[in-house]
C-alpha cells in the first residue's frame, strides 16, 4: 500500500509540548518531524545538514536514536495507526462489494463476479442498491476526536503535583469569594497548562510565585480582582496586560489594591489648609481675638 503523503497534528497537543522551546527550536523540530514522515527514521550523522544547524538538546529529547537512526516515537506510532486504519478501510471496502455484487446468493457459470446495475431491477430479484450493504468506517474526524479524548483522560492521571497544590489554593480561594471562577483540579485547562509550564522554566517569574502568602494578601485587599472574572489562574500564572506587563508583577507592586489617599497628599492638603488661616488671620487682624495660647476667630459681622 502507498504511504500516507500526511499526517495528523493535534495543534493543542503540540502547542503544550513545545512550551518550553524557543521558536527557533520548534521549527527545526518541526521540520525533523516532516523529514521522518517522508523519509523514514534518520541518519543520525546528517541530520544538523539537513537542518542546516546543531540540533538543540531541547529538540533532541524529542527523538530516540540508536543504530545510527533517529526518530521521533510518538509520530511513528501514528504512522502505524494510520496504516492500520487505511488497511482495515481497504478490507471493509472490498467486503461490502462482494455483498452487493453477490447479493442474489450465486455467481456466474464461469466464475467471474459480474457487476450489477444500481437500478432497473427485476421486481423479483428482492436486490437493494441501498448504502446499507456497507459496513463504513468511522471518519478520520470521530477517530481524531475519539483519539483526543484518550489523550486528554490520560493526562487528567498526571497533574504535577505542585501545580496540583496551587489548583487547590485557587478553589480555596473561590470558596471564600476571593476569586470569581474556581478550576479542575482532576483535568486542568490547557491554559493553566501551558502556563504552568512557562513557570517552571522562567527563574524570575518562578520565584515570585514563591510567596504565595504575599499573593493571597494582595489579591485580599482588591475588591476589584474579586469581582474581575477574567482573573483567572492562567492570568496569576505568567499572564500579560496590553501593555506587555506580568500581572503577577502588578498584583505584588499592589497596583490592584483599594484606592486610598497617599500620605503625601494628606500632607499637602493639611499644609494648604495652615496656609490658608494664616492668610485669613492677615487680611483680618482686626477681628481676630487671641486669648493665651488659643486663637478664636470671631464671627464676622455682614455690612449693611
Amino acid at each position: 500500500m502507498k504511504a500516507s503523503p500526511a499526517f495528523q497534528l493535534y495543534p493543542a497537543d503540540f502547542l503544550v509540548g513545545v512550551a518550553d522551546m524557543t521558536n527557533e527550536e520548534v521549527g527545526i523540530y518541526i521540520r525533523l518531524l516532516c523529514l521522518q514522515w517522508a523519509k523514514g527514521r534518520l541518519d543520525a550523522s546528517k541530520v544538523a545538514r539537513c537542518v542546516g544547524t546543531e540540533i538543540p538538546p531541547a529538540v533532541l529529547e524529542k527523538f530516540q536514536v540508536a543504530d545510527g537512526r533517529m526518530w521521533n516515537a510518538r509520530l511513528e506510532s501514528v504512522r502505524v495507526e494510520q496504516a492500520k486504519r487505511r488497511e482495515e478501510q481497504s478490507k471493509k471496502g472490498k467486503a461490502g462489494a462482494d455483498a452487493r455484487w453477490h447479493s442474489n446468493g450465486h455467481a456466474p457459470a464461469n466464475g467471474r463476479t459480474m457487476p450489477r446495475p444500481s437500478s432497473g431491477h427485476s421486481p423479483n430479484d428482492g436486490s437493494s442498491s441501498s448504502s446499507s450493504d456497507f459496513n463504513l468506517p468511522p471518519s478520520e474526524e470521530a477517530h481524531g476526536a475519539a483519539v483526543a479524548a484518550a489523550r486528554v483522560a490520560g493526562s487528567a492521571q498526571a497533574v504535577d503535583p505542585e501545580l496540583l497544590d496551587w489548583l487547590r489554593w485557587w478553589n480555596t480561594l473561590k470558596a471564600n469569594s476571593l476569586v470569581m471562577a474556581g478550576v479542575n483540579e482532576r483535568e486542568p485547562s490547557r491554559a493553566i497548562v501551558q502556563a504552568w509550564k512557562r513557570c517552571k522554566v522562567d527563574a524570575s517569574l518562578w520565584e515570585r510565585l514563591r510567596d504565595r502568602g504575599a499573593i493571597e494578601r494582595e489579591i485580599r485587599a482588591s475588591s476589584f480582582l474579586r469581582s474581575a472574572g477574567w482573573f483567572r489562574l492562567e492570568k496569576l500564572l505568567g499572564g500579560q496586560n496590553r501593555d506587555g506587563e506580568l500581572y503577577l508583577t502588578k498584583l505584588l507592586e499592589s497596583s490592584y489594591q483599594d484606592r486610598k489617599e497617599p500620605d503625601d497628599k494628606a500632607h499637602a492638603s493639611t499644609g494648604s489648609k495652615a496656609n490658608s488661616l494664616n492668610d485669613y488671620i492677615a487680611r483680618h487682624g482686626d477681628s481676630i481675638e487671641r486669648s493665651g495660647s488659643t486663637t478664636l476667630v470671631a464671627e464676622e459681622r455682614p455690612r449693611r
